[in-house]
This record gives structure tokens, sequence and C-alpha cells, in this order.
């Protein structure tokens, strides 16, 4: 069985080198540029980064630095990203003749998503629809930079930045947010190596998991394990991570899994106030959702919120939530939870192709693997640690949206890449 994905072949002749150097410089504007532009310039938030990545990304696009690309690719997109920002626009509209909000935050958000859009096409033709070989070097590329990285903050051999936290891990301020970025690269690595190599990659993330003890990478090593081993093999993998946690401090791990009032750690308590924040929107709006980008300037009354203050976290992720989905739930209510909803059926639906192709029940190209598991890791994000809507893994997974979309399985033994 072999996967098909519908799209438009790359203009032939295309020299490797150039194509491996186009893939990356996407991929450095999306999820390396906007981390260190605030890494170094201490900006509050990643959203002048993102944008800063999109408008390069577009104007590359345009001066055809990126190569050729189909219009029909990218009118598809775009056309796609208008309907979703359409929907979101009404959604406001409607909403200001409810109640209050600060118009000006929510339509330069407006603004911005725009500009995310208008570049996720040009990411998924650029990359998820490049050549084997091509991606397939430009990922294992990515991957030495991504261990350099974990490396250097280990050894505390990194740039001194006007904001990085006790831990940072260069050009991300922190580990969650490494792991945000990281992590389709890693589940990539788990599921096209083989089998030898897979283990070594887990246990790869392992390590990276214990040195940098983020929750994130964590679950994101437990994804990448669902993705890749057979059933047999998952089952040794879960009795050997029983056994390890008898000879490790789970200490860091355990309080950020204690999600009550009792709890003292800042990190569960912000995630129990996503969790309220959700339901006291839902509540107040009957359903409608306070509007997009309210929250956090909406008045909000939740218990999480007066115990985070007294512990002296003060505001902290009021306004991105703690994880995507308290944005999508909290500020555009039914319509974010069915978002929400109908990803999650498309992730136990990418996840089901990722273990195929794993056991080899199912070929594909590179880049189809690649944009499922920047589909699936993106669960993280959306459940665990988010950085709220303005971050290049957030254009990253509309792209990917691109090949689950258009991704089907054909019973043939070749590749199918037609228009």
């Amino acid at each position: 069985m072999t996967i098909a994905m519908p799209v438009v072949p790359h203009r032939a002749g295309e020299m490797h080198g150039l194509a491996v150097a186009r893939c990356l410089v996407v991929i450095v504007c999306m999820l390396f540029l906007p981390s260190a532009l605030r890494f170094h310039l201490g900006f509050s938030s990643y959203a002048p980064g993102v944008m800063a990545g999109c408008v390069l990304v577009i104007g590359l696009a345009l001066f055809g630095v990126l190569g050729r690309i189909p219009s029909q690719v990218l009118i598809k997109g775009w056309l796609m990203g208008l309907m979703v920002l359409g929907a979101i626009a009404i959604h406001l509209g409607l909403s200001l003749l409810q109640w209050s909000a600060d118009i000006e935050r929510a339509t330069t958000s407006l603004a911005g998503m725009t500009l995310m859009a208008g570049a996720a096409p040009i990411v998924f033709y650029v990359i998820m629809n490049a050549e084997d070989g091509v991606l397939a070097r430009s990922l294992a590329i990515v991957r030495v930079a991504l261990l350099v990285m974990v490396a250097m903050s280990m050894l505390r051999l990194q740039p001194v930045g006007l904001l990085s936290s006790e831990r940072p891990v260069w050009p991300f301020t922190e580990p969650s947010h490494f792991a945000l970025a990281s992590l389709p690269f890693f589940i990539d690595a788990t599921v096209r190596s083989p089998r030898l190599i897979r283990w070594v990659w887990l246990g790869t993330m392992a390590v990276i998991v214990l040195l940098l003890q983020s929750l994130s990478l964590a679950v994101g090593l437990a994804i990448a394990a669902v993705c890749s081993l057979g059933l047999a093999e998952l089952i040794a993998f879960l009795i050997a991570a029983l056994v390890a946690t008898q000879f490790i401090d789970l200490s860091y791990y355990v309080e950020r899994l204690d999600i009550g009032y009792s709890s003292t750690n800042l990190s569960s308590l912000v995630y129990l106030q996503g969790i309220e924040l959700i339901q006291e929107a839902l509540e107040t709006t009957r359903g409608w959702g306070i509007a997009i980008q309210q929250l956090g300037f909406a008045p909000t009354n939740v218990l999480a919120t007066e115990i985070i203050r007294r512990v002296g976290g003060g505001e902290q992720n009021l306004s991105d939530g703690s994880f995507l989905a308290v944005k999508f739930g909290a500020e555009l209510g039914i319509l974010g939870i069915a978002l929400l909803g109908i990803y999650i059926f498309k992730l136990f639906w990418a996840i089901i192709h990722l273990r195929l192709i794993a056991g080899n029940r199912a070929q594909s190209p590179v880049g189809v693997t690649f944009g499922l598991s920047v589909f699936t890791a993106f669960f993280i994000e959306l459940f665990v640690r988010g950085i709220g809507y303005f971050s290049g893994t957030v254009v990253m997974a509309c792209a990917s949206i691109g090949v689950v979309a258009v991704v089907k399985f054909v019973s043939k033994d070749t590749v199918d890449l037609t228009k």
C-alpha cells in the first residue's frame, strides 16, 4: 500500500543543494527566527518574530527565491485561510453586538493572522512537497542542529539574551519552547528510521527529556513511541519506562501532574487556570466565546488565578491560556470546541497512518511523513503547553493541513504525485 498526495511536482532539474537551502531557509524563518528575536531583543511575545518570519517567507516567494510555486497551491491555501479568518471576523463582529471587547487588539491580531495564512501554503509547498532526497537531507541537518542546541544548553555555552529563563536552549528561552519546535523532527525520525535506529532516536529523546526536564518533551516521547513502535515493541517500551522510573527522580514531573487547588507549583496552577478559563467563558457567554484575543483582557474571576497571585505568579499565562486549546475554547466558544474536535479526529487518522508507515505497511513520500509528524506534534501545543496563536509552529501546523487534507491510501506499487 502506498500513500498518494496530489500535489504539483517541482521543476525538473532543480539543483539539489539549492533546494535544500530553500527548505532550510523556510524552516529557520518559521521555527528559529521568532525565538532568536525574542531571546535577544526581549519581545514580550513571539508575535514580532513570527510576523518577521512570515514577511520574509512571503517576500522570498514573491521574488522567486523559493522557486516557482504553482498558483493553484497558493490559491487553495489562501482561500482556506480566508474562510477561517472570515469566520473568526464574523464571530468577532457578532460578539461586539453583545458586549465590549478590545477591538484594536482583535483587529491587529487578525491582520497578523492574515500574514500567517499567507505564508502557510508557501511553507507547505517548499517543505512538504519537496523531493524526498532534498527534504530528508534538510530534516537531518535540522536534527543535528537541535542536538547541538541541547549540548550547548548542558554545557552552558550559549549567547546572552535579554529574555532567557534559568534553563534556556538557545535560541529558545525555555525547554518547553524547544520541545514545540523539535518534536516534529524527532517523530519523523522515529517513523522513517529502520528498527534499530528508531530505538536509538527514542533513547536519544529520553536522554533529552532527562537533561532538559520538560514535561512537553516527555509527552512528545510517548507520542513518538506510539507513532513508530509495533504493539510488542510498544509494550517493551512501556516496561522499560516503568523500570527506568525506579532509578530516576520524578519529582519535577510529579509536581506538574498534581493539578489541583492545593498545588503550589505554578505550572500546574497555570494549567488548572486554563481549564477554568474555558469553563468560565463558555458559561458567561452561553457557549459563544469572549471573542478572538480577549483572553486576559476580558473580565475574569477564576479561583486558580487568585491562587497564582497569592503564590507570587502574578498574571502568568493569563492571556495565552497556558495551552492553545484554552484560547480556542474560551475565545471562540462552540466554534473553537468544534475545531478541536475535528483536530482530535484527524489526529487519530494521522497516528494510524504514521504507524502504517513505520511498520512498512505503507510507503510514503518524506513530505507526507513529515507533514503528518507536524500535525501530530501540534497536540502538545494544543493540550499541554502553548504560547498563543502567534508561533512558528502554528504556521507549520497550518501548512501540515495541506498534507492531511489531500493524503490518501491507494493500492499501487509507486507513489502517485499527480496534479
